[in-house]
C-alpha cells in the first residue's frame, strides 16, 4: 500500500502545481518513504498535457542536464 502527504508546494503555473510530497510504501516487513515532486492539477484536459510532458522528458532520458522521471502514476482525487 502507498500513502502520500503533500508537504509543501515548489512551483505554481498557468495549469498546474508542483508539492514536495512524501509517499510512504508498506509492506508486512517495512515501510520505505521517498520525497518526490508531485504534480497536480484540477484541469479537465491534465491527464493528456501530463502524458504529453512524460513522452517528451524519455526523449532525454540520462540527459545530466534535465531532471529526470523515475516513476509516474495517474491518479484521481475526489475533494
Amino acid at each position: 500500500m502507498v500513502e502520500w502527504t503533500k508537504l509543501g508546494i515548489l512551483g505554481k503555473g498557468s495549469y498546474s502545481t508542483i508539492y514536495l510530497a512524501s509517499l510512504v510504501f508498506s509492506t508486512k516487513q517495512d515501510s520505505n518513504v521517498l520525497i518526490v515532486a508531485m504534480k497536480s492539477s484540477s484541469l479537465p484536459f491534465a491527464v493528456a498535457s501530463m502524458q504529453k510532458e512524460r513522452n517528451i522528458l524519455e526523449l532525454f532520458m540520462r540527459c545530466e542536464e534535465i531532471i529526470q522521471c523515475y516513476f509516474h502514476q495517474y491518479a484521481f482525487q475526489r475533494g
